[in-house]
């Protein structure tokens, strides 16, 4: 298997079935012989057939298993007398309990998520085509669910159907950062405003914590700035009880991801002891009830992110690499 996946997307389906399976092979668990088929390995592990399929072929490809002259795969390196054992009645029925329920419905709760993410993180570089076929073989899921997930991005405006019936994942420009932030300006105020009516101390010192072990860090990786941020933009804005601001707060903070995550912007110490310095302040205010502040105090330092923001993507910066998945295209 040569696929090379994302570091923030979790082992898909297809991958889930590879490793389960060729762990039995390598260990020899499996008798020399044992026709495996794709609709046989998807009941089994409860998923569609086009996951199984990779599975298989991954298989193929390490020569762990043969297509031969009847129906589906053959365990072992030759042609010889095929063996029909139901894989119910194999090692193969424990490693798929052990592997879990692959439901369609579990897997688009936690795969969906993660394509937001992904495709909203892309939206800095530039103007993207999102094929829902390669979508589909990129997750390992039917195409039900690949264009459940694209219609899902279509309601949040990270994809627009174009009249050719084409998904393009456009470019942010400096206007749409400015809508967004504004957005933003009147409501994360506003929804802390109700956090501290009623705030869990718990988060907040947390966060507080994050800031203290980040300050003693020369570099920060990707992991510990997104901590950070979602402590504050996340967690804390989020428990606010409007679940209508929180739904419109999510859609603007968004297509910001990418730039406000980028790694090249926190190579500059000053900046990252700035957002440091920023979200201290905003946590201690919260914490001592100071309302008006505290409202004040975020809405400066979503003007400041404005303003980083805009300066970042002006310069029409090239994407880290692994940053575009392989189901977008760039078109500019």
């Amino acid at each position: 298997m040569n696929e090379k996946r994302h570091p923030k997307e979790p082992l898909r389906r297809n991958h889930q079935i590879f490793a389960a399976v060729r762990a039995l092979l390598v260990a020899g668990k499996l008798p020399v012989g044992l026709v495996l088929t794709e609709s046989s390995l998807a009941r089994l592990f409860n998923v569609s057939r086009a996951p199984a399929s990779e599975a298989l072929a991954w298989l193929e490809n390490e020569n762990l298993v043969f297509r031969f002259q009847g129906r589906g795969y053959m365990v072992g390196t030759s042609e010889r007398e095929p063996v029909r054992t139901p894989l119910e009645d194999t090692p193969l029925a424990e490693a798929a309990q052990r592997t879990g329920p692959l439901d369609t419905r579990n897997w688009r709760e936690i795969l969906y998520p993660q394509v937001e993410t992904i495709v909203a993180g892309c939206m800095s570089y530039g103007t993207f085509t999102m094929s829902g076929v390669a979508l589909s073989r990129h997750l390992g899921v039917s195409r039900t669910t690949s264009n459940e997930i694209l219609s899902r991005l279509e309601r949040v405006g990270l994809v627009e159907q174009a009249p050719n019936g084409r998904w393009i994942v456009p470019r942010m420009t400096e206007t749409g950062v400015h809508h967004h932030y504004q957005i933003r300006s009147l409501l994360e105020p506003a929804a802390l405003e109700d956090v501290m009516a009623d705030p869990d101390p718990g988060i907040v010192a947390a966060a507080l914590k994050r800031i203290e072990d980040a300050r003693l860090k020369k570099h920060h990786d990707f992991d510990t700035i997104s901590a950070i941020e979602r402590d504050l933009h996340g967690t804390l804005v989020q428990s606010c009880p409007n679940p209508q601001m929180r739904d419109t707060i999510h859609r603007s903070q968004l297509p910001l991801i990418a730039s406000h995550m980028a790694l090249a912007r926190y190579d500059n110490p000053e900046e990252m002891l700035r957002v440091l310095d920023d979200h201290q302040d905003i946590l201690e205010t919260l914490a001592s009830g100071r309302v008006a502040e505290t409202k004040d105090q975020m809405r400066r330092h979503l003007l400041q992110g404005e303003r980083t923001t805009i300066a970042y993507i002006s310069r029409r910066p090239e994407p880290p690499e692994g940053v575009v998945p392989p189901y977008l295209s760039r078109m500019e």
